[in-house]
């Protein structure tokens, strides 16, 4: 009957050293963290006084001018080139998906708002599921301008759908 007993001086002997991993167990999990919070707090506050209040990060801005110059970049052409470039990226993009080149007219100057644009149509027929292919393929590619006007023409009783792409480019 002894042994099942609870020793009292035993845990009066162990109670220190457990209360002290305890308080050690708290302060690392809670007291530490919240501490290193605060502190970080109270230095941002205080680098923050002495500036301006931004309302963007000078990173982000850098970050979208560097995207907004990419895709300006995509709608630049050489002028003496571009019909060329264009008329060959659309040739081996008809190949590639069966269709055929109906119309390629000639370049358009297009004013607006004192900036000059070059306006090229192409037109494009084959099935709906290849051109819609080729009509991806060919926003993707760098250097072409952008498209400004995609239209589907199907006639009745006719396989073969249309597609009419106007292009707009800026020139270098």
């Amino acid at each position: 009957m002894k042994n099942k007993t609870l020793d009292y001086t035993l845990v009066l002997k162990m109670i220190v050293p457990i209360l002290l991993l305890l308080l050690l167990g708290v302060y690392q999990l809670a007291f530490k963290r919240t501490w290193e919070s605060y502190r970080d707090y109270a230095l941002l506050k205080a680098q923050g006084a002495n500036m301006e209040n931004l309302s963007v990060s000078p990173l982000y801005t850098m970050a979208r001018i560097k995207k907004v110059n990419e895709l300006y970049g995509r709608f630049n052409v050489d002028t003496l080139g571009w019909k060329n470039v264009l008329w060959n990226h659309s040739a081996g993009l008809s190949q590639k998906y069966s269709c055929s080149i109906n119309a390629y007219p000639p370049v358009k100057p297009v004013n607006f708002n004192e900036q000059q644009f070059y306006k090229q149509s192409v037109g494009f027929s084959g099935e709906f599921g290849n051109l819609l292919k080729l009509l991806h393929e060919l926003s993707y590619l760098k250097n072409i301008g952008a498209l400004s006007d995609i239209s589907y023409i199907k006639k009745p009783r006719e396989e073969q759908v249309i597609l009419n792409i106007d292009l707009l480019a800026m020139p270098k």
